[in-house]
């Protein structure tokens, strides 16, 4: 009699793997030398480190638990591509969540094995050796990074603006969106002489002009200055300007985390940032520099930024749900730490963003404005035909 199965693919998007095609063509002929009807594939490209950032497999585990066709397999590749998890034992935790639901999980390379104490040994050391292969590529590949660095070399992606990415044994000039056609060939940064004008600028109206984040917004749309993406300026597109380390020369690597191990790109805590000093030529003076972090370190001590024990434990109920009627921006919350208390407001976006350009200096009294609110829905809720309405919903 013919089984049925499904089948998971997976491959790493960064390493050198049998590739999604390969993988298949294997399952598939396993399955006709033991009589199984594969019904449907389930196939990604991510990082096997757990299942957050794994849509696919999430999909596989939810058809085996809801699906009401009838199939007694899950086959795979090998352990390697059910996953290389931190904890080698949550590989387990997924085969036994599978096999919750009536199926069974076949690893091809390994066929049909009988499950006993001996077979989960196997496959634990085998989980545990995938885990450390993905430790050791990680090591591999910081180290990479750092001796390429030290060298002056240039790792990857964008050169931030100011910069210009050229190739060490050509010299030719990569525009964005471009790569080097020799996987061997080095890129330095070298420094785009218009571009590198405007950052300065950016620094002296901060660091010496005493200039606040929101009037440098000002001043370059103002002067219709674009920026880096063509398009206007905002606070985070100046902030950002005015703390990459790039324009001091250095490199810095491991920021954020785009492994994709929770579907997402995230900040890296600082002491996991790599740095490495002086890779190539600088745009920024060091004494400009350090006036500029000590400033806007002073703008976290100042009130508009405070430390987690001083934050107000009510949330902004009205963030991004009410919207200015000027500029049709939403509104979100802010706080002012005064001398004897934390004054809450909401601002509108499009003010704090963009400045004067976009919108007036809006500004509403958060706690006034909440309570009107709930005053007003808790006297609808008084009411007995608002009272049905929402018992009804």
């Amino acid at each position: 009699m013919i089984k049925q199965a499904v089948a998971y693919l997976r491959k790493s998007m960064d390493l050198q793997e049998t590739s999604l095609e390969q993988q298949k063509k294997d399952i598939l002929v396993f399955a006709a030398a033991n009589d199984i009807n594969v019904i449907r594939f389930f196939e990604e490209a991510a990082c096997g480190e757990n299942v957050e950032g794994r849509p696919q497999f999430r999909n596989m585990v939810e058809f085996c638990r809801t699906s009401r066709e009838s199939f007694q397999y899950v086959l795979v590749l090998d352990i390697s591509r059910w996953g290389r998890f931190t904890d080698p034992t949550e590989t387990f935790y997924w085969i036994h969540e599978v096999k919750r639901y009536g199926k069974e999980v076949i690893f091809i390379n390994e066929g049909f094995k009988e499950d006993n104490i001996g077979t989960s040994l196997m496959k634990l050391i085998k989980s545990s050796e995938a885990s450390e292969y993905l430790k050791k590529i990680r090591q591999n590949t910081i180290r990479g990074m750092k001796y390429h660095a030290n060298r002056g070399f240039w790792m990857g992606g964008m050169a931030p603006y100011g910069y210009e990415r050229m190739i060490v044994e050509t010299g030719l000039i990569l525009k964005n969106g471009e790569h080097k056609n020799i996987k061997d060939q080095k890129i330095k940064l070298i420094i785009n002489k218009k571009e590198a004008k405007l950052i300065k600028f950016i620094y002296i109206l901060y660091g010496e002009k005493g200039l606040a984040n929101n009037s440098v917004v000002n001043y370059l749309n103002e002067k219709s200055i674009p920026s880096a993406s063509g398009g206007r300026w905002n606070k985070s597109s100046v902030w950002s300007v005015l703390h990459n380390q790039a324009y001091i020369g250095n490199t810095v690597y491991n920021i954020r985390n785009y492994h994709r191990r929770n579907g997402d790109a995230k900040f890296n805590p600082k002491k996991d940032w790599i740095v490495t000093a002086n890779t190539h030529e600088p745009i920024i003076s060091k004494e400009l520099w350090d006036k500029v972090q000590a400033r806007t370190h002073q703008a976290f001590l100042g009130g508009w930024f405070l430390t987690k024990k001083d934050k107000p434990e009510s949330p902004y109920l009205l963030s991004s749900i009410m919207y200015c009627t000027v500029c049709r921006s939403n509104w979100h919350g802010r706080r002012y730490h005064l001398k004897d208390k934390i004054r809450r407001i909401y601002i509108c976006s499009g003010y704090h963003s963009y400045g004067s350009e976009s919108c007036i200096s809006w500004q509403i009294d958060a706690d006034s404005l909440e309570n009107k609110i709930i005053s007003w829905i808790t006297n609808k809720l008084d009411n007995k035909e608002w009272s049905g309405i929402f018992q009804r919903v």
